[in-house]
């Protein structure tokens, strides 16, 4: 399939106003908050961040089926899959490395400490209520990584009432099947949510294809997942409450390991392979009212990530790796300015069944942030200092100014700074390749932009530029390149009674300033088309079109990968307040493409779920 007409038509749309729109928009009132950009609750027209939010109505009428397909519906954000279910799932925001996003959930980071990544892909969208989506530079405000941005996933909470929840089930094509339940409800000072939830998949297809390099095993690889969500609030006195939350997923994936032949030493691929990542999260906060105008945020948390593969129920090999956190966060405001101050404490540390070099690093940050809003200009600042046991101190900021237009328009422009600690792998690898010699990676990022928002109409336009220094690379990793991501992105929606056109473009050049080749499986233009109608309330039916550009699987970019259009759409029925029944798709053209060289990728899939609320 030839990318360019594709690309062609959707730029006409753009210009149109009509078609273009981040999905995260379609529904966006201007009443809505946002927290996570600057960590102070936003207007998003007024927030002068690129910012996107994902409500849990978007994710109820969405074609998507797992996080990673719902997130490259959003604008500015690749993601790109090392098989079928619960594999490996990279994502790229802006161009930018999938260690270079911090991923929150519910404030808490989720990483690995060994390879930088988070493995986002086994939360499944049951557990999710809303999503935060901040593009560009952000470690003045969250510290290491946060170079392409920040998506923060926030879990189901209580709302006010008497007990209420739902009860959901799924059946589709390559054997998937589910079920899930949440309740939640408030009784005095207290409130609670309870959610859990299982699925699984036959596979249908296998992990990998003939060019993967370490032994292909042409089977069926399913994945499993079990996962529950918690959390309890009292509030003991106005203003004052005291709150516990918990998460845990276990995803079991079936994939293709690599082998040789004891005799030849020739590839060869392992049976019965499976790799199992067990997420825990558990966290304590206190919020009180000091004054009026002030307010002070305690956030004491444990994150775990713990990585095993197993061959016919024997361990072959674990990493794990803890992060323990402690936040103090004071926020306020006062006339026409919002601030806050804290200090964050941090200590990672691996596991593993061979010894790393170093296993344990403490970082200590303090910092501050000011939003100010006088007679239509707009400001955000922020600085930040990490002092890492590994590196010393990394001083970040960032500065924003913008105005507003009209009641509907407003115009921004920002500088930021950012940065990147090495992983331990990269640093203590235990087989060889690690580096303890690296430093951080720095960038540093400007973007202008326009938003423009009514009840009917949103438009979003961004403009960006990121430079990076010391990006580490190759194997043994070393500080020798520079890479510069530049480029543009438009998201707009547009609504006619019952129907909503919705659309999203981003059209980038990350590319590796050494060599002067674009980064590996980043695309230069990627983006999304949709259309939501609902003729009468009961019904309502979605359909949405992802496209993707080329890209290149080396270096050298010598060996590229072809670009691709997948088609999703979805159909539900609400026969009652109480009911509701869809049936969706995805790639319903069932269109043969390769995202990561030597891995497949899901033909066409079918998904009927109903749904019990009370």
């Amino acid at each position: 399939m030839q990318i360019k007409p594709i690309a062609a038509a959707l730029a006409l749309l753009a210009c149109q106003s009509m078609a273009y729109a981040d999905t995260t928009t379609a529904d966006t009132e201007l009443d809505n908050i946002v927290v996570t950009a600057t960590r102070i609750s936003q207007n998003p027209l007024k927030s002068l961040n690129d910012v996107s939010v994902i409500t849990r109505s978007d994710i109820d009428h969405s074609t998507a089926q797992s996080l990673p397909e719902l997130l490259q519906q959003t604008i500015g954000l690749e993601t790109l899959s090392n098989g079928g279910s619960g594999t490996v799932s990279s994502l790229y925001t802006r161009g930018t490395n999938t260690n270079q996003t911090v991923i929150l959930v519910d404030g808490v980071r989720l990483m690995s400490a060994t390879t930088g990544a988070a493995s986002y892909n086994h939360i499944p969208l049951n557990q999710i209520d809303r999503i935060e989506v901040v593009r560009g530079a952000a470690s003045s405000v969250y510290g290491a990584d946060a170079i392409g941005g920040v998506v923060q996933i926030f879990t189901r909470k209580p709302q006010d009432g008497a007990a209420h929840g739902s009860i959901g089930a799924k059946v589709g094509t390559d054997g998937q099947r589910g079920v899930d339940a949440n309740v939640g409800g408030r009784v005095g000072g207290f409130s609670y949510q309870l959610s859990a939830g299982t699925e699984r998949t036959d596979g249908g297809f296998s992990a990998t294809n003939r060019d993967y390099a370490f032994g292909h095993n042409p089977d069926e690889d399913g994945y499993k997942n079990h996962n529950v969500t918690g959390r309890l609030t009292y509030e003991w006195a106005e203003g004052h409450e005291i709150s516990a939350s918990a998460l845990r997923t276990r995803g079991d994936a079936e994939y293709d390991a690599g082998g040789s032949d004891p005799i030849t030493w020739a590839p060869i691929a392992v049976d019965n392979e499976h790799y199992i990542t067990d997420l825990s999260q558990f966290s304590i906060a206190s919020r009180d009212k000091i004054t009026d105008s002030i307010q002070s945020n305690v956030q004491l948390s444990v994150s775990r990530e713990k990585g095993k593969s197993q061959t016919d129920g024997h361990t072959n090999y674990y990493v794990n790796s803890k992060d323990t956190r402690a936040q103090w966060v004071f926020s306020g405001e006062h006339e026409y300015v919002q601030w806050q101050a804290g200090a964050e404490w941090l200590k990672q540390q691996v596991e593993s069944d061979t010894d790393y070099a170093r296993d344990t690093r403490i970082n200590r940050a303090f910092f501050a942030a000011v939003n100010g809003n006088y007679n239509n200009f707009l400001v955000e600042s922020s600085l930040r200092q990490d002092r890492d046991s590994q590196y010393g101190h990394h001083t970040t900021g960032r500065l924003a100014l913008g105005y507003e237009l009209t009641d509907n328009l407003v115009g921004r422009v920002s500088y930021g700074t950012a940065f990147r600690v090495p992983t331990f792998n990269e640093l203590y690898y235990p087989y060889g390749g690690g580096n303890p010699d690296l430093h951080p990676e720095k960038s540093r990022s400007w973007e202008a932009g326009l938003k423009y928002h009514t009840q009917d109409l949103a438009l979003d336009w961004t403009v960006f530029h990121t430079k990076l220094t010391d990006m580490i690379n190759g194997w043994p990793a070393q500080n020798v390149n520079e890479a510069t991501m530049v480029g543009t992105s438009i998201a707009a929606s547009k609504q006619w009674q019952q129907v909503t056109l919705y659309g999203n473009m981003t059209y980038q050049d990350p590319r590796d300033e050494t060599n002067d080749k674009l980064l590996i499986q980043r695309a230069r233009v990627f983006g999304n088309i949709g259309v939501d109608y609902q003729p009468h309330e009961q019904w309502r039916l979605n359909a949405n079109m992802h496209v993707h550009g080329r890209t290149f699987a080396n270096t050298a970019n010598t060996d590229s990968l072809g670009g691709y259009a997948l088609l999703g759409a979805s159909v539900e029925y609400k026969p009652s307040e109480q009911w509701s029944v869809k049936l969706s798709g995805n790639n319903l053209l069932d269109k043969q493409y390769t995202s990561v060289r030597g891995y497949n990728t899901q033909g066409r899939s079918v998904l009927l779920s109903g749904r019990y609320s009370f």
